[in-house]
């Protein structure tokens, strides 16, 4: 009986130090472990972040519309030659001459940000299909191009300016522009 005793007696207290281990692991789980204001103010986040995707989503759509139009203006040939008689005709309503209008030659033209562009056209579409630099000499007054280029923010006409410069003319009010396009 004694031996039984005492059997009983060494398993309860390996019990005890389990229990109080055990009993350890949870008191420290429960201070680790987030408060329930925590978790609701994270419920809130996340809910947050869904309708900020939805957002973003809904804007990447008319985004990927635009450039469904634009691109298909860039690759259509018949589409970038209308582009060019829009152009004509914003330079007319602005009182602009068209002097000149070259291809410029050479990829060196473009910012390298755009020359990116042109090189993953080239690769995606061939040879011919993607956008080109133009240089357009004009002639006409100061507030003229400032308006053509104010419409030209805003026109639906797939057009990049690049650069543009002035130059006075001898015995003129008028001014000679020269404006480098991507279209």
């Amino acid at each position: 009986m004694v031996a039984l005793m005492a059997y009983l007696g060494w398993s309860g207290v390996g019990a005890v130090r389990e229990q109080r281990t055990l009993q350890g692991k949870i008191d420290a789980a429960r201070a680790s472990a987030p408060r329930p204001a925590d978790i609701e103010a994270e419920r809130v986040r996340a809910v947050e972040l869904a309708r900020e995707l939805d957002e973003a989503r809904g804007g990447l759509a008319t985004l990927r519309g635009d450039l469904a139009r634009l691109g298909g203006t860039w690759t259509n040939a018949v589409a970038r030659l209308a582009g060019a008689e829009e152009l004509a005709a914003l330079w007319g309503r602005h009182g602009l001459r068209l002097e000149e209008q070259a291809l410029v030659t050479g990829d060196a033209s473009l910012p390298p940000t755009l020359q990116q562009l042109v090189d993953r056209a080239r690769a995606v579409m061939g040879k011919g299909r993607h956008p080109v630099a133009w240089e357009v000499r004009l002639r006409g007054g100061y507030m003229g191009m400032l308006g053509a280029l104010e419409e030209l923010a805003v026109a639906e006409v797939a057009v990049v300016p690049l650069s543009l410069a002035m130059r006075a003319l001898e015995g003129s009010d008028d001014k000679e522009w020269r404006l480098r396009l991507w279209q």
